[in-house]
């Protein structure tokens, strides 16, 4: 298709076209004055300004493209950078004119361009699935290992439990004949100075009989 029908075309279906441009979040489209006031901005391209219009122009800037003036109306072609040093900056593929002391800047993101950032996107994604999947995974992993800690602790519990009163028993179960020994030991000593024979044999039997019996119980 000619130049001139594409001109035909934009003609007739100009209030359509107009209509368009001013609603549209597709399409970046900017007027400049050559004094840097901005004429015209599509909402899209609106949204990528930061502070003064013209000083959005980051790379190349807005003096730089002034400064390509030919003999053509097309003085760049190519990425073009808009935002601000102190955050986020987007970049278009973009086409700026300069005609009757006016800059037109016509761009947009390529659809190669748009798929490279789906496919960095669906793999960023896949990554976090991932992540997300193997985090899944180790909390499993960790709750697991925390229920089988609890159940060693609660065993652990009832075991020292157990143990404390088992030591109470045995310890109160102890105490019975070393008393006796203890008692007999002293009736023992009374009969030996009073070299009462019978009665020492008597005694030393019932001390052997009580250590015995604590032996047993150890």
């Amino acid at each position: 298709m000619s130049s001139l029908e594409i001109e035909n075309i934009f003609s007739e279906w100009s209030s359509e076209i107009t209509n368009y441009l001013s609603k549209t979040n597709t399409f970046c489209v900017a007027l400049f004055s050559e004094n840097r006031d901005l004429l015209f901005a599509t909402p899209v391209m609106n949204s990528l300004f930061k502070g003064d219009p013209s000083s959005s122009f980051i790379n190349p800037t807005f003096d730089k493209l002034l400064s390509l003036k030919g003999d053509k109306s097309l003085v760049f072609n190519g990425l073009l950078t808009l935002g601000d040093l102190t955050s986020v900056n987007h970049s278009i593929v973009a086409y700026v004119f300069i005609k009757n002391k006016k800059i037109l800047v016509i761009g947009g993101v390529e659809s190669e361009q748009l798929f490279d950032q789906y496919l960095s996107m669906h793999q960023l994604n896949n990554q976090i699935n991932n992540l997300q999947r193997e985090l899944l995974k180790e909390k499993l992993i960790l709750e697991k290992t925390l229920n089988q800690l609890n159940e060693k602790n609660n065993e652990l519990q009832l075991l020292n439990a157990s143990k404390d009163k088992f030591f109470s028993i045995i310890g109160h179960d102890l105490k019975a004949p070393f008393n006796s020994i203890i008692g007999l030991s002293d009736l023992l000593l009374e009969e030996i100075n009073e070299k009462n024979y019978d009665e020492i044999e008597h005694y030393g039997e019932l001390i052997i009989k009580s250590s015995n019996k604590a032996m047993d119980l150890l």
